[in-house]
């Protein structure tokens, strides 16, 4: 069975139409956003290297993420066995690691303390704390460069 397009309203991106693939369901909400469990992961080659992550209930909510071994190659988040569970992951190559952009006091910031981890075949996904570690919730992207 094929599944239909859907549409979505997009404050910053206006009406789209979004293959049903490129959506993802968290369970646990991100923090502050708890009226947004399901989100559609959009790309555009004008945008790159990021991409965005669309609330499907509230139309504001759009965050921007990037690959976050673009800016820092020796990124190494430990997610927990239990985490991968809960996410039906069985294999390596299932997931895709996304961290959120946001705006710094001198440029653009990665949380690296909190990466999305999305189940690209299950279609769901978490946003990890990443316990016991050094990365920084606001690491600029310039000193990556």
């Amino acid at each position: 069975m094929i599944e239909s397009a859907l549409a979505i309203k997009s404050d910053r991106f206006g009406q789209l139409t979004v293959d049903p693939g490129a959506l993802f369901k968290f369970e646990a909400p991100l923090p502050g956003f708890e009226k947004s469990q399901n989100y559609v992961l959009l790309k555009f080659e004008e945008f790159q290297p990021f991409a965005w992550l669309q609330s499907m209930e509230e139309s504001h909510v759009c965050l921007p993420l990037v690959d976050p071994w673009r800016y820092f190659p020796e990124y190494q988040p430990r997610v927990s066995a239990q985490t991968m569970d809960r996410l039906g992951v069985s294999e390596d190559g299932e997931v895709a690691v996304y961290c959120v952009v946001a705006p710094g006091e001198s440029g653009l910031t990665l949380n690296l303390a909190a990466p999305l981890v999305l189940h690209q075949n299950g279609r769901c996904g978490e946003q990890v704390i990443l316990e016991e570690s050094d990365y920084s919730l606001a690491e600029p992207m310039e000193q990556a460069c």
